[in-house]
């Protein structure tokens, strides 16, 4: 299963409570963004804090990656939600 591995770093004392973002990805060989998918991250996260996620489901998102070079694609993020120290900052 593809994995996605993302690392989030808080301002000490503060907390990231809930995350939901976009992933673009981006072909390298002139195509148009292959793929765009949601995710969101419910559990806590503080300090510094890496998490695997997993996109089981999503079984065009694996084969595409599948077997890929990492010159082959570029990834990009955008925050679409995020509730950061009891505040909710994007949505």
């Amino acid at each position: 299963d593809p994995n996605v591995k993302i690392k989030t770093t808080s301002l000490s004392g503060k907390t990231i409570r809930s995350l939901e973002f976009k992933i673009f990805i981006i072909s390298r060989k002139g195509k148009e963004e292959l793929d765009l998918t949601w995710l969101t991250i419910s559990e806590p996260i503080s300090d510094s804090y890496i998490s695997n996620h997993r996109f089981s489901s999503y079984s065009d998102f694996y084969k595409l990656l599948k077997g890929a070079s990492k010159d082959d694609y570029l990834y990009r993020f955008q925050i679409t939600s995020m509730i950061y120290d009891g505040e909710l900052i994007v949505k």
